[in-house]
């Protein structure tokens, strides 16, 4: 398992990195209800990375999409399609998607994640980030979201290339 060691750090990836998985690796993003955040990732990782695979998930079940939420993507020519709010619990059954990272993007996710049958067994990399669906005005989430899009896609980055860096090979 491993722990970013603070914000400070850029939110890259581990010495590990992604450099033993395979040759498109999935990475799971979760936050609390899969409804903002995670979602974003998603998103993100989708338009900007195909080497990888990316889903999302929320630790404590699942919500309804944000609608400051596709709104930002929208206004960011990110496709919002597809993204659904889907509880954690689904990647831990039969015939689900192979996951080979979780990234744990909210406080408190990682301990809840690695108590996850089926899901337990999976590295664990911790980013933090706050949670806009926590601010009830949608004009002001949409503001969040934009704000953290910069860090978000600089720490997709950053674990997308530790795949094809041999420096980060353990």
């Amino acid at each position: 398992m491993t722990h970013l060691p603070s914000i400070a750090a850029d939110l890259g990836p581990t010495a590990a990195g992604l450099s033993s998985l395979p040759q498109r690796p999935s990475i799971l993003f979760a936050c609390r209800d899969n409804s903002g955040v995670s979602l974003l990732a998603e998103a993100i990782a989708h338009q900007t990375h195909h080497q990888l695979r990316a889903f999302s998930a929320g630790i404590h079940g699942s919500g309804a999409v944000d609608d400051a939420l596709v709104e930002c993507l929208e206004s960011e020519g990110i496709p919002a399609d597809g993204l659904s709010s889907k509880p954690m619990e689904v990647f831990g059954f039969s015939g689900a998607p192979r996951i080979d990272l979780v990234v744990a993007l909210v406080a408190g996710a990682r301990e809840r994640i690695e108590r996850l049958s089926g899901v337990a067994r999976i590295p664990v990399e911790t980013w933090s980030f706050a949670d806009p669906t926590a601010v009830a005005d949608p004009r002001r989430r949409r503001h969040l979201y934009r704000m953290m899009m910069p860090r978000l896609r600089a720490a997709i980055s950053g674990l997308a290339a530790s795949r094809a860096e041999p420096a980060f090979a353990a």
